[in-house]
């Protein structure tokens, strides 16, 4: 059944590969479009545009932990290797939307404090089609 009301960040979470990134704290999706500038004389001072290429990017925070099911060591690994992968920002429940497409890793950052915790940022950039899809 989907979630009604305001949904809590905690139900999101990224799937890389159908697996979920592990220890994450906090995570983004962000949508964008290029665009062609229409602007004639017509148009007096206002500036007319068509959208025009489609993208995205996702990031993803987190504790490191070294026994992790899919964590610093595989993004680190996905991110050497230039490989993609099939990406999802899910909630994983039943009739809830959810985010898909091909990502490449495109930087990671490792964050070691003193007395505090050790932490992970990685980005991603979409390719190809995004897709907003329904959990079954």
């Amino acid at each position: 059944m989907a979630t009604t009301g305001k949904l809590e960040g905690t139900l999101f979470l990224f799937y890389a590969d159908g697996v979920a990134i592990s220890e994450s704290t906090s995570g983004s999706i962000e949508f964008s479009a290029d665009t062609r500038d229409t602007t004639t004389k017509d148009n007096g001072a206002f500036r007319t545009i068509v959208p025009t290429v489609l993208s995205g990017t996702g990031s993803c925070d987190g504790l490191v932990a070294l026994d992790a099911t899919y964590g610093i060591e595989d993004m680190f690994t996905a991110w050497a290797a230039r490989t993609s992968m099939a990406l999802t920002f899910s909630t994983d429940v039943a009739d809830d939307i959810f985010y898909s497409a091909t990502a490449y890793i495109t930087s990671i950052s490792v964050e070691a404090p003193d007395k505090d915790n050790t932490t992970y940022s990685v980005s991603f950039e979409l390719t190809g089609t995004i897709s907003q899809l329904t959990n079954i």
